[in-house]
């Protein structure tokens, strides 16, 4: 009988704030799963490390996704956070500081095969690993025009700010 009441209790406490039992009541959250994903950023055509890369793993539309970590000097990175679990995980990659780690560098994102290194239990869905991502950057080839100002959109697309312009060689005083 004072089982049954503690049930009934745990049930309309759960209901209110929104809590579950500790002893088989009923459980609510999210599934989880850790990622131990790690890797480079290396320069495509160079092969030269680049540092300052800012790295972030997750589903492919990047809905569920860890918090960024930055490329080390040597171009290492590494991630172990919990987020939701994804099917086809992705790794994404940016270059937030531009020219500072020796160009712009346009964004990549890379598809990673994971292996599940250890099983969880309920919303845990355990932890899965990928070791020695290699991520290649483009660096675009961009003509910063005049002043030198350059609009490099979240597509990787490199535009010149200020749109078209022309430049006869009378206007350039090199005459």
């Amino acid at each position: 009988m004072l089982r049954l009441l503690l049930k009934l209790v745990c049930l309309l406490l759960g209901a209110i704030l929104g809590t579950a039992c500790p002893w088989g009541g009923a459980e609510y959250g999210v599934p989880t799963a850790r990622y131990k994903v790690d890797g480079k950023v290396v320069a495509r055509k160079t092969r030269q490390a680049i540092p300052g890369i800012a790295i972030r793993f997750g589903d492919p539309t990047f809905s569920h996704t860890t918090g960024e970590v930055v490329s080390k000097a040597d171009g290492t990175w590494s991630l172990d956070q919990s987020i939701s679990p994804c099917d086809t995980c992705k790794v994404l990659a940016r270059d937030p500081d531009g020219a500072q780690n020796g160009g712009f560098f346009a964004p990549a994102e890379k598809a990673v095969v994971l292996q599940k290194t250890a099983d969880g239990k309920g919303w845990d869905w355990g932890t899965f690993e990928a070791h020695g991502v290699l991520l290649e950057l483009d660096e675009p080839v961009v003509d910063a025009g005049v002043d030198g100002r350059v609009d490099a959109g979240v597509d990787g697309q490199v535009k010149d700010s200020l749109g078209p312009a022309e430049l006869s060689v009378a206007d350039s005083g090199l005459d």
